[in-house]
């Protein structure tokens, strides 16, 4: 892993990466992205206004997927982007979720994922709790990385997401190959994430 870097914002990321990829059909995981695009009923998303890239809109994932598969006149993915939408699936689902997504994206295709580095955050409670004044602030904000609860599954984190997990579900069914795995800041200095980027095989 290469050393942290800081990205002002996930929506300035998802503009840059959507920006990278202007001739590529993109599948954008981002149930609350506001990136000025237009839905279409026909097929359940959004599009830009060229139609470069179709966002997943705010209904399950998985039967979006399931449908777009049976569809006669899909066409495979050169690209997706899914920023800090993993850690909110239960491991169960985790794994099918992925073994979706290669199913929709071509070979060589790329996947574009953030995730909390978990395991970076517990060393950091940890830390600031040995400290002899202790920042209640940054306490609670990793406990919210880690333990983060509510009604909404994008109020939760469902699965304790670190490295060595992803590694595993991207490429333990040969499905993709881990083009490069670093930690990133998006939001705030605080909580560090993984931004990973992978090739379908």
């Amino acid at each position: 892993m290469t050393k942290t870097s800081t990205v002002p914002s996930y929506r300035e990321m998802t503009r840059q990466l959507l920006d990278k990829y202007t001739k590529q059909k993109i599948l954008l995981l981002a149930p609350d992205c506001n990136l000025g695009l237009r839905y279409t009923d026909y097929e359940d998303c959004y599009k830009d206004k060229n139609n470069n890239f179709i966002v997943i809109p705010s209904r399950d994932f998985f039967d979006w997927l399931n449908d777009y598969k049976k569809c006669v006149a899909r066409k495979p993915f050169d690209v997706c982007i899914a920023l800090r939408i993993l850690e909110h699936i239960p491991l169960r689902q985790l794994d099918y979720l992925i073994y979706s997504l290669a199913n929709v994206i071509k070979s060589g295709g790329i996947l574009h994922a953030v995730v909390p580095d978990m395991t970076n955050c517990v060393k950091q409670l940890l830390t600031e709790l040995r400290e002899e004044t202790v920042d209640w602030f940054n306490v609670l904000r990793l406990n919210i990385e880690i333990f983060s609860e509510g009604d909404h599954v994008y109020d939760r984190h469902a699965t304790f997401t670190c490295e060595e997990l992803m590694q595993k579900l991207l490429t333990k069914e040969g499905l993709f190959t881990i083009k490069s795995i670093s930690q990133i800041k998006l939001d705030t200095p605080i909580t560090p994430e993984l931004y990973i980027v992978a090739e379908r095989v």
